[in-house]
């Protein structure tokens, strides 16, 4: 998780929630970054549903949960971290490996 050190955010740096939007655009804010611009990666529908309402792209990761909870939610679906950089259309190389 050092990667992401002063990246992550959670429940407790919002007032409301997920489904409500609010880590989503708190996030965007940090990063000065339009929430149109962003993608959330969810495994549930209340993070789903909070991405999209926050105007984010919004990809439902489905290896532990069934497609059919996060298919109407989601923009795209898929089951192996390893097919994400194609989506994002990021060239294999840009993806970092641990």
């Amino acid at each position: 998780m050092e990667r992401f050190a002063g990246g992550i955010y959670s429940l407790e740096d919002v007032p409301a929630p997920k489904p409500a939007p609010d880590v989503y655009l708190h996030a965007a804010k940090l990063a000065n970054t339009a929430p149109a611009r962003c993608v959330v990666v969810e495994d549930n529908p209340s993070g789903a549903k909070a991405g999209k309402a926050a105007g984010t792209r919004t990809f439902g990761y489905v290896a532990d949960t069934d497609p059919i909870r996060l298919a109407p939610i989601c923009d795209a679906l898929f089951d192996d971290m390893a097919k994400l950089p194609k989506l994002l259309h990021l060239p294999h190389a840009a993806v970092a490996h641990s």
